[in-house]
């Protein structure tokens, strides 16, 4: 392939994966030797520009001709490039400090079935993409993060990639986003899994004796989204470790590597310093609660993506009110939607008011709501007493009712779950989080427990008020 040959047909692969081409204008001349791809510029920083595009050359290559190239980038003067003797001197002496010495097979992979990928992990939700998602001050620094990451996964600036915020902000939506935008524009394989996924798929390979066998899936991923680290609270170290490990093959690689949480890595008990700090040593991102304008923004764009037509004092109405978290305002859209689909009435500030009625609770009503009166309720709805509450009891019952308090107070406070296992017995923070996992499961699959936690929900929120 001469050198025109590849400037055309790399400008074609560009335009044809939506990426563009300007860096082309500063390579001077390639060349290939057996297993190496040598471009040349004449500056340090265009040799800089170029390299950051060294997994896109190598991936065009591969596509190209079948066949894995190592990628150098080499600065040498216009003058030099024509003499045979200087050029190879040059290349001996800077090949060797090129700041791109990429290995193709360690990085890029060619697009597979979904199948292949989703073994260990979920498939992306392809609604979630960097246009669908509302920018406001609040995020605006972790979009512009994540869209970096998009154009150049495995950059050593942001890699890896720590995004961390309160539940219901963005942080799925934008990590999504990032695996939607290397998928269309690079191809490149990339895997999203929860924290959850990976302790079930490590855990079931040490069960089987196929450790080796899981691990090796990592070996065909160039980007893994790993989403909500901070349920590795209270795992055995052995899951953690191994946690560690695929980390540290990513990582080593140079494969670009994006976990989200909703507290900062150094929050997250039993988290160790030294998978912290390499979580955190790459680049890290905070989306916070957003402002009303913003809010306005969000519950404009979801009305309008399901062409639906409101009056713009009741948009202004829930922007003002559900100050939450963008979840809430998403499910206020939806909530709304299909009351006017099912009865077909007009909307009006009372429907809209009996809509948002249980999320207009956490605005600043939720500093009413204390730990105690939680447990009071639930002792005098459920006529148990507080001593067995708090105590070390583990029948049916007594642990149901301690479950009840769990959740209520995870999800009407403002306390963390160490706060609440303090104030139930002294109970470790891990027990708590089970606790609420194991009750938001129930709410979601028993209309009996629902109903319990409505009422007690509806009963605390009266005492309060």
């Amino acid at each position: 392939m001469d050198f025109s040959d590849f400037i055309n047909d790399f400008n074609q692969y560009l335009s044809e994966n939506g990426i563009s081409s300007n860096f082309l204008k500063s390579i001077n001349s390639i060349d290939f030797t057996q297993d190496k791809f040598i471009a040349y510029t004449d500056s340090g920083e265009k040799k800089a520009m170029i390299s950051e595009k060294s997994s896109i050359i190598s991936g065009f290559l591969k596509a190209k001709t079948n066949k894995n190239y190592r990628i150098s980038i080499i600065a040498v003067k216009n003058d030099e490039i024509d003499n045979q003797e200087n050029t190879e001197k040059k290349i001996s002496e800077e090949t060797a400090k090129s700041i791109s010495e990429t290995d193709p097979q360690s990085f890029y992979k060619p697009k597979r079935k979904n199948a292949d990928i989703f073994k260990i992990g979920k498939e992306i939700d392809p609604n979630k993409t960097f246009n669908s998602f509302v920018v406001g001050d609040n995020s605006r620094y972790a979009f512009s993060v994540c869209q970096a990451i998009a154009r150049n996964p495995g950059s050593i600036d942001y890699n890896p990639c720590f995004l961390y915020g309160g539940v219901g902000l963005g942080k799925t939506h934008l990590a999504q986003a990032v695996g939607n935008e290397i998928i269309k524009n690079l191809g490149f394989n990339v895997c999203y899994m929860t924290s959850n996924d990976f302790l079930t798929g490590y855990t079931n390979a040490i069960v089987s004796n196929k450790i080796g066998e899981y691990l090796s899936n990592f070996n065909d991923i160039s980007v893994l989204i790993v989403d909500d680290i901070q349920f590795f609270e209270g795992n055995k170290g052995k899951l953690r470790e191994g946690f560690f490990n695929v980390f540290n093959m990513m990582r080593d690689n140079n494969k670009q590597i994006i976990c989200t949480s909703d507290r900062p890595a150094s929050s997250i008990r039993d988290l160790e310093k030294r998978l912290s700090s390499r979580i955190t040593q790459g680049i890290n991102a905070t989306l916070n609660t957003p402002d009303e304008e913003t809010r306005y923004a969000i519950v404009k764009r979801k009305f309008s993506e399901k062409n639906f037509s409101i009056d713009e004092k009741y948009i202004k109405y829930i922007a003002e009110k559900v100050i939450t978290n963008v979840r809430d305002l998403e499910s206020t859209v939806r909530n709304i939607i299909e009351y006017k689909n099912l009865l077909d009435e007009e909307i009006s500030f009372e429907i809209i008011k009996d809509t948002i009625k249980d999320k207009i609770i956490i605005e600043k009503e939720s500093e009413k709501i204390s730990g105690d009166l939680i447990m009071e309720t639930v002792i005098d709805s459920m006529n148990i007493n507080k001593k067995d509450l708090v105590s070390k009891k583990r029948t049916k019952n007594i642990v149901f009712q301690r479950d009840c308090c769990a959740y209520l107070m995870n999800m009407l406070t403002q306390m963390t779950n160490t706060e609440i296992g303090i104030m139930l017995g002294g109970r470790d923070h891990s027990t708590i989080i089970h606790s609420v996992e194991k009750m938001k499961e129930l709410y979601q699959n028993d209309a009996k427990i629902k109903k319990t936690l409505d009422d007690l929900t509806e009963e605390i929120k009266r005492k309060a008020f």
